[in-house]
Parts: structure tokens; C-alpha cells; sequence
């Protein structure tokens, strides 16, 4: 789905009317929320959402509003009444743009660093924008990115606390491979990353989801499922491959016996 710089730049003008992209280094929140109407006291519990929350970083406009950097919303409902903390998922990566105010890193839907061709043709990395969906699971709170591994966050402060691999499942760098372990290593490929649309099995009472890694001309994706403690399954999961196929599945559907990958 394209979307031009100019179409960028103006969801980068409602952010800023929204007073979300313009605070950037500090906290927003906590407050409590100024309520229209009631709300019922037996509503308890915490409503967490996220989304691109920046597209412009040193006067560089984002290609692409999806590029944009992540922040969480989190609604903290407390026998009727109701706080509110805001902030971005502060991963190493928005940590360093942030200290030098410029874009350093290439976004996954044609975001480019300034500098041309020249700046990004050998830059393989890539940034977590941890911008596309967060779960709370098994007293976890989890932002994730579908190039990426989940950043995890602390559910009451939205404080960023470092990529989660679920016990090493998880490889750190650029989800794909050249076929050459050394030479992935220098261009910082053969990493693994986790769908951001896990799926909660309200039967069984388990969240479902899948890794993936480009290899071999296919994609392989690796199926795993979670007890609500978090622990990891065994034998719950599976290994397929995919060929002729250049990117991860973006979605997948659950039936109580199928996954279905779209």
C-alpha cells in the first residue's frame, strides 16, 4: 500500500495537533482524565494501544507514515475513574536519532537516511519501530514490529526494557541471510523476527504465534505457542517453508485445529 511524502507529512501534521509527536523526550502522562459521562466501577484494568507516533525526525519527513516511531497509550480504568501515560517505545535505535536529531536508519516502507544513494546503498540495518501492535500476556507487556524481535516495555511506566527473545528463539539482526554465516555477521543479516499479530487461543488459553527468517530463496516461519505464565510449550509447535516468497506472512487466521497464513 504506497503513500506519498506528501501524504507523510500531513499525518505528521495531525500528530503534531494531537500534541503527541512534539513531546519527545520526556514522559506524557500520568494524568488523570478529564471523563464525559461515567464510567462503570466494575471497570477494571488497563487498555493499551499503539501506533505510529513521529514521521519527521531533524526536518527529514518520513516516507511513509508506517515508518513512523511507536508510541504506547496506555488507559488505566480504577473504580470509575481513569489515568492516562503516553509515551515512545524508547528502543536503542530511537534513543540514538533521537540524541543526534536525524534519521539514521533506513525504514522498512522507503523511508531513506539523508545523503543519497551513496548513505544507504550498504546500510543493511534497520530500526524497530515497535509501532504496529502491543500484548499483555502472562504479566508482559510486549510492543512489536513485524521486522523486529517484541520490545519489551514495564506495563505500569511504559519504560523501555529491551528486545525479548524468548529464550534465545529469537536471533538479533536483519530477518534474512546470504547463505554465509561470516558474511552475515558483517552485514548484520540472519537475525529472526516475531509476527506482530499473535493470536490468543481462548480454549486452551494460550497465545499463539510465529518467528520468521528469509533464507534459501523462501521464507521459514516457526510456529510456537505460550502458557498464560509465559512459558514456551513444548511439541506446540512447527517449522514450514515457503518458497519463491520475499517477505513474512503478514497476518495469520486460527481455527481450534488450522493456522491459516495469509
Amino acid at each position: 500500500r504506497s503513500c506519498s511524502p506528501r501524504q507523510a507529512a500531513e499525518w505528521h501534521r495531525s500528530l503534531l495537533a494531537c500534541r503527541l509527536s512534539a513531546i519527545s523526550r520526556k514522559q506524557y502522562g500520568l494524568a488523570d482524565c478529564e471523563l464525559e459521562g461515567e464510567v462503570p466501577c466494575d471497570l477494571n484494568g488497563t487498555l493499551y494501544h499503539v501506533g505510529p507516533g513521529r514521521c519527521e525526525r531533524g526536518g527529514t519527513v518520513y516516507n511513509h507514515f508506517l515508518d513512523g516511531d511507536g508510541f504506547v497509550n496506555a488507559w488505566c480504568f480504577n473504580s470509575g475513574s481513569v489515568t492516562y501515560v503516553g509515551d515512545f517505545v524508547r528502543t536503542p535505535e530511537y534513543e540514538a536519532e533521537e540524541s543526534e536529531d536525524k534519521v539514521l536508519f533506513r525504514g522498512a516502507f522507503g523511508t531513506s537516511k539523508p545523503g543519497g544513494i551513496l548513505a544507504n546503498a550498504f546500510d543493511l540495518r534497520s530500526k524497530n519501530l515497535s509501532n504496529t501492535n502491543v500484548v499483555f500476556w502472562g504479566g508482559q507487556l510486549l510492543a512489536l514490529y513485524e521486522a523486529a524481535r517484541p520490545s519489551r516495555l514495564n506495563a505500569s511506566t511504559l519504560a523501555y526494557e529491551g528486545e525479548e527473545d524468548f529464550d534465545g528463539l529469537l536471533l538479533p539482526g536483519v530477518a534474512a541471510s546470504s547463505g554465509s554465516p561470516v558474511l552475515d555477521n558483517v552485514l548484520g543479516l540472519g537475525g529472526i523476527a516475531f509476527t506482530a499479530h499473535p493470536k490468543m487461543d481462548p480454549v486452551q488459553g494460550r497465545l499463539v504465534g510465529f518467528s520468521w527468517t528469509s533464507k534459501g530463496g523462501g521464507i521459514e516461519i516457526q510456529t510456537r505457542e505460550w502458557s498464560q505464565a509465559f512459558k514456551q510449550i513444548s511439541g506446540a509447535g512447527a517449522t514450514l517453508f515457503i518458497p519463491e516468497c520475499d517477505s513474512s506472512p503478514h497476518d495469520f487466521g486460527m481455527t481450534q485445529r488450522r493456522l491459516v497464513f495469509l
